[in-house]
């Protein structure tokens, strides 16, 4: 009892990793078959159910999921004779395992994918502070050797985000290295650039996407700027372009025009930043706009 406890309890803290919806609900499957007669099983299927649901808070399910550990540790559940109840009981254990298993095949996919987005951007960091040399140019009568990043770089820009007047760093106190493209592999790798979107601080739009719960969910947070918040980019051979943050929206996945040239309408250099949302869940966009503040400074 003590176990089917922690198990519902703990349900609730991977509420957001699909691997684990299916454990909850193989778990409530076991006990329906371990507790049939119980009268408070009905507290298992909800716990369940709330860590499911993404629209619920974290905090409810996981309240309610303690309450349920209460329960079980304070009177533990009535079962029925053994004799009368085998089939039921190999039935649960074969269910129970099942759950645990895909607890600990999430467990063991989050470790290995957050693994990968950390090595990706750490040798994104090594790549960009040791960018390849090119060869000294004449062009023109004047002598200049340039300084860019080597094909093999993953990265375009660095981003980081401010709030002026606040010691508080919105989204993510890490700088993010900007990887070109937005496919599969590119985005397990950090934030990508809309391939045909305009480059930090030219003309047009900007735009970016990056995961929201999966391969170090750079954008888990994303939700947390506001009008003002300032998002800063950083390129190899340019100064660093300060966008301030105008407006968010939450929009269908087939609202392509939120990466238009011109989505607000401003006239401006503009910045868009995209994930899914809510975090781990596909079924929206959240979209955060920026405009360029000011000319670039070095």
């Amino acid at each position: 009892d003590l176990v089917t406890g922690v198990q519902t309890c703990a349900l609730p803290i991977f509420q957001q990793a699909p691997l684990i919806h299916w454990a909850a609900l193989v778990a409530v499957i076991g006990f329906a078959f371990l507790h049939r007669a119980d009268r408070r099983l009905w507290l298992v299927p909800l716990s369940a159910a709330l860590s499911v649901l993404p629209e619920v808070p974290a905090w409810l399910s996981a309240g309610v999921g303690l309450s349920v550990l209460v329960v079980f540790v304070l009177r533990p559940m009535k079962t029925e004779d053994p004799s009368r109840s085998g089939g039921r009981i190999v039935a649960a254990a074969v269910m129970l395992t099942l759950a645990a298993t895909l607890i600990v095949m999430e467990m063991t996919r989050d470790s290995v994918q957050m693994s990968q987005y950390q090595i990706a951007q750490e040798q994104a960091r090594d790549q960009w502070d040791n960018p390849v040399v090119g060869e000294p140019s004449t062009e023109n009568g004047a002598s200049e050797t340039t300084t860019t990043p080597g094909k093999d770089t993953p990265s375009i820009a660095v981003m980081r985000f401010q709030r002026p007047g606040s010691a508080t760093t919105p989204v993510t106190d890490q700088e993010l290295f900007v990887g070109d493209g937005i496919g599969p592999s590119n985005l397990e790798n950090g934030p990508g650039h809309y391939p045909k979107t305009s480059l930090p601080g030219q003309p047009g739009n900007f735009a970016v996407a990056g995961h929201s719960s999966s391969f170090g969910a750079p954008f888990a947070k994303l939700d947390q700027l506001r009008e003002g918040d300032q998002i800063v980019i950083r390129t190899q051979d340019d100064p660093e372009f300060t966008y301030l943050v105008t407006r968010t929206a939450v929009v269908e996945p087939n609202e392509t025009w939120v990466i238009a040239d011109d989505p607000l309408e401003s006239g401006q250099p503009t910045i868009t930043l995209t994930t899914c949302y809510p975090p781990g869940d596909e079924s929206k966009r959240l979209i955060v706009w920026g405009v360029l503040a000011d000319e670039a400074v070095t």
